[in-house]
Protein backbone atom coordinates (compact mmCIF):
# COMPACT_ATOMS: atom_id res chain seq x y z
CA UNK A 1 0.00 0.00 0.00
CA UNK A 2 3.19 2.39 0.30
CA UNK A 3 3.98 1.60 -2.91
CA UNK A 4 0.72 2.44 -4.51
CA UNK A 5 0.63 5.33 -2.10
CA UNK A 6 4.15 6.47 -3.78
CA UNK A 7 3.03 5.92 -6.90
CA UNK A 8 -0.33 7.89 -6.78
CA UNK A 9 1.37 10.79 -5.96
CA UNK A 10 3.04 11.70 -8.67
CA UNK A 11 0.49 9.87 -11.14
CA UNK A 12 -2.18 12.22 -9.53
CA UNK A 13 0.04 15.36 -10.10
CA UNK A 14 2.23 15.22 -12.64
CA UNK A 15 0.53 12.66 -14.90
CA UNK A 16 -0.80 15.17 -17.42
CA UNK A 17 3.06 16.37 -17.72
CA UNK A 18 4.40 12.81 -17.97
CA UNK A 19 4.98 10.45 -21.36
CA UNK A 20 2.48 8.13 -21.85
CA UNK A 21 4.89 5.31 -21.26
CA UNK A 22 5.87 6.60 -17.91
CA UNK A 23 2.47 7.57 -17.07
CA UNK A 24 0.91 3.84 -18.00
CA UNK A 25 3.88 2.32 -15.58
CA UNK A 26 2.81 4.15 -12.84
CA UNK A 27 -0.66 3.07 -13.02
CA UNK A 28 0.03 -0.29 -13.70
CA UNK A 29 2.32 -0.05 -10.81
CA UNK A 30 -0.57 1.54 -8.74
CA UNK A 31 -2.59 -1.18 -9.63
CA UNK A 32 -0.54 -3.85 -9.33
CA UNK A 33 0.48 -2.59 -5.78
CA UNK A 34 -3.20 -2.32 -4.56
CA UNK A 35 -4.16 -5.85 -5.60
CA UNK A 36 -1.58 -7.54 -4.14
CA UNK A 37 -1.94 -5.68 -0.88
CA UNK A 38 -5.74 -6.63 -0.79
CA UNK A 39 -4.96 -10.05 -2.11
CA UNK A 40 -2.28 -10.58 0.76
CA UNK A 41 -5.21 -9.09 3.85
CA UNK A 42 -7.87 -12.01 3.27
CA UNK A 43 -8.09 -14.19 5.68
CA UNK A 44 -6.59 -17.57 4.40
CA UNK A 45 -3.49 -19.27 5.16
CA UNK A 46 -1.02 -18.18 4.05
CA UNK A 47 -1.76 -15.24 3.43
CA UNK A 48 -1.01 -12.47 6.33
CA UNK A 49 -4.48 -11.52 7.17
CA UNK A 50 -5.03 -15.16 8.79
CA UNK A 51 -1.93 -14.01 10.89
CA UNK A 52 -3.97 -10.72 11.47
CA UNK A 53 -7.05 -12.68 12.59
CA UNK A 54 -5.06 -14.48 15.56
CA UNK A 55 -4.55 -11.22 17.24
CA UNK A 56 -8.33 -11.26 17.92
CA UNK A 57 -8.89 -15.25 18.82
CA UNK A 58 -9.69 -16.05 22.12
CA UNK A 59 -6.75 -18.48 24.14
CA UNK A 60 -9.61 -20.95 24.55
CA UNK A 61 -9.49 -20.96 20.49
CA UNK A 62 -5.77 -21.07 20.11
CA UNK A 63 -5.29 -24.92 19.42
CA UNK A 64 -8.46 -24.44 16.46
CA UNK A 65 -6.54 -21.96 15.28
CA UNK A 66 -3.19 -23.19 14.86
CA UNK A 67 -4.91 -26.25 13.01
CA UNK A 68 -6.46 -23.85 10.86
CA UNK A 69 -3.07 -22.04 10.47
CA UNK A 70 -0.93 -25.45 9.23
CA UNK A 71 -4.43 -27.43 7.62
CA UNK A 72 -5.77 -24.05 5.53
CA UNK A 73 -3.06 -23.84 2.70
CA UNK A 74 -5.09 -27.19 1.43
CA UNK A 75 -8.32 -25.73 1.68
CA UNK A 76 -7.04 -22.60 0.16
CA UNK A 77 -5.76 -24.08 -2.70
CA UNK A 78 -9.33 -25.97 -3.51
CA UNK A 79 -11.29 -22.97 -3.13
CA UNK A 80 -9.09 -21.27 -5.71
CA UNK A 81 -9.23 -23.78 -7.97
CA UNK A 82 -13.12 -24.32 -7.62
CA UNK A 83 -13.05 -20.83 -7.46
CA UNK A 84 -11.41 -20.14 -11.17
CA UNK A 85 -12.07 -23.26 -12.87
CA UNK A 86 -15.60 -24.25 -11.88
CA UNK A 87 -17.45 -20.72 -10.99
CA UNK A 88 -15.54 -19.08 -13.26
CA UNK A 89 -15.38 -21.18 -16.67
CA UNK A 90 -18.79 -23.28 -16.07
CA UNK A 91 -20.64 -20.19 -14.72
CA UNK A 92 -18.74 -17.32 -15.96
CA UNK A 93 -18.22 -15.79 -12.24
CA UNK A 94 -15.80 -15.50 -9.72
CA UNK A 95 -16.25 -15.04 -6.08
CA UNK A 96 -12.71 -13.77 -5.56
CA UNK A 97 -13.15 -12.31 -8.61
CA UNK A 98 -15.92 -10.14 -7.75
CA UNK A 99 -14.64 -9.51 -4.18
CA UNK A 100 -11.13 -8.28 -4.85
CA UNK A 101 -12.74 -6.51 -7.35
CA UNK A 102 -14.56 -4.47 -5.14
CA UNK A 103 -11.77 -3.88 -3.04
CA UNK A 104 -9.72 -2.89 -5.28
CA UNK A 105 -11.47 -0.06 -6.75
CA UNK A 106 -12.39 0.76 -3.33
CA UNK A 107 -8.89 0.87 -1.71
CA UNK A 108 -7.81 2.72 -4.88
CA UNK A 109 -10.54 5.54 -4.41
CA UNK A 110 -9.24 5.84 -0.71
CA UNK A 111 -5.77 6.52 -1.78
CA UNK A 112 -6.04 8.77 -4.85
CA UNK A 113 -8.56 10.59 -2.73
CA UNK A 114 -5.89 10.81 -0.01
CA UNK A 115 -3.75 11.86 -1.57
Amino acid sequence: FLLAFAVALPWKYLGSYMPLPVLQIFQMTFHVSVFLGVFNLLPFPPLDGSKIIGIFIPRAWVPKYERFLSEGVRYFVAIILFDVFILGGVFGFSIFGFVLGFLHEWVSMVILLGT
